[in-house]
């Protein structure tokens, strides 16, 4: 998850996102949600919206980076790297409409509701 402090306050930048199976259709989603195969463009697709942040050596300040198994009895030796990376103030991000900026406090708020914010967001921001 990016973030991003404006005028003092952090910010977290979360992805509305679609997925099949999800009730409803659009969950709060971390900035950046994609396999080690899609950030190496290992099939040729496109490198996804700001994988520049989260590589090695990236851009912005590494505030957590930890790796933690998913589901070990479903998803044998599968684990997610759960990252939050803040930018500077002063640096401008480009943020597509279907992209929100909320505080901790929001997110707090939309915790508490059903199916708004998904497992991985909330696996990201427990590991800080």
């Amino acid at each position: 998850i990016l973030c991003k402090k404006f005028n003092g306050v952090r910010h977290y930048l979360l992805y509305a996102k679609y997925e099949p199976g999800n009730i409803p259709l659009l969950q709060l989603s971390p900035t950046l949600q994609a396999t080690a195969s899609n950030l190496k463009q290992v099939h040729g697709g496109k490198k996804p919206l700001f994988a520049e942040y989260f590589e090695e050596g990236g851009k912005g300040k590494v505030i957590t980076s930890v790796v933690g198994v998913e589901d070990g009895g479903r998803f044998y030796l599968k684990t997610n790297r759960n990252m939050i990376v803040e930018v500077d103030e002063t640096e401008e991000i480009k943020v597509l409409e279907d992209y929100i900026w909320v505080t901790l406090p929001q997110l707090r708020k939309l915790l508490k509701k059903d199916g708004v914010v998904n497992s991985l967001t909330r696996s990201v921001m427990g590991s800080w």
